[in-house]
């Protein structure tokens, strides 16, 4: 009963509180909550997707078989140091210590999975399902393939192991893996949920650090000059250092959302999303069935054209 609760806690927990934050500072018409009730082609497909992989936990799917293979492959080698029960004593800062170490590393290690889909000509067209929003919702962070998400789990999962969370059940329970594992969780869904609100916010000065919902919408522009930057899932200073920060950032008036780019892929007919092809599984095996006939996998997407703005080249093979 308690898993339930708690499980239940973590899924519907931080959309919750993500609704209340966003009807606070948006009016009606303009919010998600109002979006998601004028229920259009792209909220319907969100939708679609949240009720696979959260209401249907269907994203259980991508997670166990991962988190299984890696504990049976990596766990046994890794070295004793970076199980933090062999070097941190139990307690709130062990619970700290390891949270705040897991989002960061694990961050890090998204920034380079996103910029890899974007930069993959093979990956991208399982990546721009996403990208097809044409307007952001409190869901649009649930709307990814199957097959992006097992990418994704991999990854966050990787990261879990490697600072010894899921290793010797013991240590684990006695640096209280469980909290830590919560407020990670909880953390990377909130983020994730604001991220793709229609608030109008840059976090000003934190901007610099912490990926914003005005930072994310550029990410999500009709503009590929745009889309292909600000990859940073919750903190938005790995674009500073490694030069894919989108500088017309400050540009943008702060308070104003009509001055935000629109969002989708115009110029993308390649991705569909409509019909049968709104269901998950559905747009799995269609994209799979599509890329399986364009090898060779290794390839880069084709380069952006001189000039700028390149909106008429997404999702174009060179």
């Amino acid at each position: 009963m308690l898993a339930d609760d708690l499980l239940s806690w973590l899924l519907w927990g931080p959309l919750v509180l993500a609704f209340v934050v966003d009807a606070l500072w948006k009016r009606a018409g303009r919010s998600s909550a109002g979006r998601l009730g004028r229920m259009r082609a792209s909220a319907r497909v969100d939708a679609l997707y949240y009720l696979f992989f959260v209401v249907g936990r269907g994203g259980l799917l991508t997670f166990l078989v991962p988190i299984g293979v890696l504990h049976w492959l990596v766990v046994p080698h890794l070295p004793v140091l970076l199980h933090p029960h062999s070097w941190l004593e139990p307690g709130l800062l062990a619970t700290v210590v390891l949270a705040g170490g897991t989002l960061v590393l694990g961050d890090f290690m998204q920034y380079w999975t996103h910029r890899f889909m974007h930069r993959s000509r093979f990956f991208w067209r399982f990546h721009a399902v996403h990208h097809a929003a044409d307007e952001m919702t409190l869901l649009t962070g649930n709307r990814v393939t199957l097959t992006e998400r097992a990418i994704e789990d991999l990854t966050r999962i990787s990261v879990l192991l490697v600072l010894g969370l899921g290793g010797e059940a013991g240590g684990d329970a006695a640096i209280g893996q469980g909290a830590v594992i919560l407020v990670v969780v909880y953390t990377l869904r909130f983020g994730d949920i604001i991220q793709h609100s229609n608030l109008g916010w840059t976090y000003g000065r934190l901007g610099f650090l912490l990926a914003s919902p005005v930072n994310h919408r550029f990410h999500h522009s009709v503009q590929r000059v745009d889309h292909d930057s600000n990859y940073g899932n919750l903190l938005s200073v790995w674009d500073h250092l490694f030069g894919t920060y989108n500088p017309r950032m400050g540009e943008v008036n702060r308070s104003l959302t009509a001055d935000l780019p629109d969002v989708g892929l115009e110029a993308d007919p390649g991705v569909r999303t409509s019909g049968w092809l709104a269901l998950p599984l559905v747009q799995d095996v269609h994209v799979w069935a599509h890329q399986l006939r364009r090898l060779p996998v290794v390839t880069r997407r084709w380069p952006l054209p001189a000039g700028g703005a390149a909106s008429d080249a997404v999702g174009r093979p060179a």
